[in-house]
C-alpha cells in the first residue's frame, strides 16, 4: 500500500497530460510530480501553456490524453461526486479576485465551506475571521471588496482559498493584476504559507520571488516542460537555447 504521507509520495502526480483547443494543441505531453509540502514555480512565456496546466489539475478543463491524479485519487471528469471530492482538495487563486461584490470579506471566505462542508454558521464565522487575520486582514470581516485595495482583495481570495483546507493550492500570477507597491503584500502571505508547509504550485511572472520561496523551478516552453531543477540551477546555470532567452530578455 502507499504511504501517501512519505516524502517521495507524488502528492500531485501528471503523466502524458495532452490538452487541445480545437485544432491546437496547448499542452503536448506534460509530466510532472510534486511532493507534499514542496513549493515548484511554473514560469515560461506568454502561451507556453503554463495556466492551461494549473486548470487542468483543478478540473477547470478537461484533457485529451495521460492521467492526472491529487493525493492518489484519479481526475475522472465524468464522475461528479469524484470531481466534487478532488475540488475540495484543490484551492486555486487566480489573476482577478473573483469575490461575490455584493457580500462582506468574511462572508466570502465562509461560503464554500458552508455550502460544500455543510458547517455550521458560527464554526464558520470563526474560521473566517482567524484566516482573515492570517492574511493580515483583521477587523476587516464586514469589508465590502469594493472597499478593499487590489492586494485586500487578492488576500481576502487566499483566505477563501485556504478556507477549504485544501492539501494544494495552486496560484494563477495572482500578482499581475495588482498595482507594483501592492505586490508585496500578497507575495508575503504566500510566502508564509510556504514557509508553513504548504503544497504550493505557482504560475508567477515574479522571478526574484521565485527564486526565493521555490523548492524546483519549471520552465514551460510550447506546451512542453523544458527544464526542470533548482533556483540556482534554472538561474545561474540554464541549458537550453530558449531558456537562456527567456532570462535575457527579463533582464534587458
Amino acid at each position: 500500500m502507499t504511504d501517501t504521507n512519505s516524502p517521495d509520495f507524488a502528492l500531485v502526480d501528471i503523466r502524458g497530460l495532452h490538452k487541445r483547443f480545437g485544432s491546437t494543441e496547448v499542452l503536448k505531453g506534460i509530466d510532472l510530480q510534486v511532493r507534499r509540502k514542496e513549493v515548484v514555480c511554473i514560469i515560461g512565456k506568454s502561451g507556453s501553456g503554463k495556466s492551461t496546466l494549473l486548470r487542468c489539475i483543478n478540473g477547470l478543463e478537461t484533457f485529451e490524453q495521460g492521467s492526472l491524479s491529487i493525493d492518489g485519487q484519479a481526475l475522472r471528469h465524468g464522475d461528479r461526486n469524484a470531481m466534487r471530492e478532488l475540488r475540495q482538495q484543490v484551492g486555486m487563486i487566480f489573476q482577478s479576485f473573483n469575490l461575490f461584490p455584493h457580500l462582506g470579506a468574511g462572508r466570502n471566505v465562509m461560503l464554500a465551506p458552508s455550502l460544500v462542508k455543510g458547517l455550521p454558521k458560527e464554526e464558520s464565522r470563526a474560521r473566517a475571521q482567524a484566516l482573515l487575520a492570517r492574511v493580515g486582514l483583521d477587523g476587516m470581516f464586514d469589508r465590502l471588496p469594493d472597499q478593499l485595495s487590489g492586494g485586500q482583495q487578492q488576500r481576502v481570495a487566499i483566505a477563501r482559498a485556504l478556507a477549504m483546507a485544501p492539501s494544494v493550492l495552486l496560484c494563477d500570477e495572482i500578482t499581475s493584476a495588482l498595482d507594483p507597491e501592492l505586490v508585496g503584500e500578497v507575495l508575503q502571505v504566500v510566502e508564509m504559507l510556504a514557509d508553513e508547509g504548504m503544497t504550493l504550485i505557482l504560475v508567477t511572472h515574479e522571478m526574484a520571488f521565485a527564486r526565493k520561496v521555490s523548492d524546483r523551478i519549471v520552465f514551460m516552453h510550447q506546451g512542453l516542460i523544458h527544464e526542470s531543477g533548482s533556483p540556482d540551477d534554472i538561474f545561474k546555470h540554464p541549458k537550453t537555447p530558449e531558456l537562456q532567452q527567456f532570462l535575457s530578455a527579463l533582464r534587458d
